[in-house]
């Protein structure tokens, strides 16, 4: 096994530590429950642009799904609100 090969792991490992750290840092200034989401969107699309292509697809349309039922929620709790007005 070349050195390169067995260097991999370690470099998965601290690129993790670099993109959590990241995302800590970026919720930690968000000021807006948006920006959190945003935030937390951005960490997804990065981990699965480094995911294979198989598991990023499913993992994408998990988020995308639950993103979705999400909003809907909200609009529908939304609108219960506003029927009160």
């Amino acid at each position: 096994m070349s050195a390169r090969r067995s260097d991999e792991p370690r470099k998965r490992e601290l690129r993790a530590a670099r993109r959590r750290a990241q995302l800590a840092e970026r919720l930690a200034a968000a000021q807006t429950p948006a920006r959190r989401i945003g935030a937390a969107a951005d960490h997804l699309r990065g981990a699965i642009s480094s995911a294979p292509v198989r598991i990023g697809d499913r993992i994408a349309a998990e988020a995308v799904a639950y993103l979705t039922r999400l909003a809907d929620q909200l609009l529908d709790q939304e609108g219960r609100l506003h029927d009160d007005d």
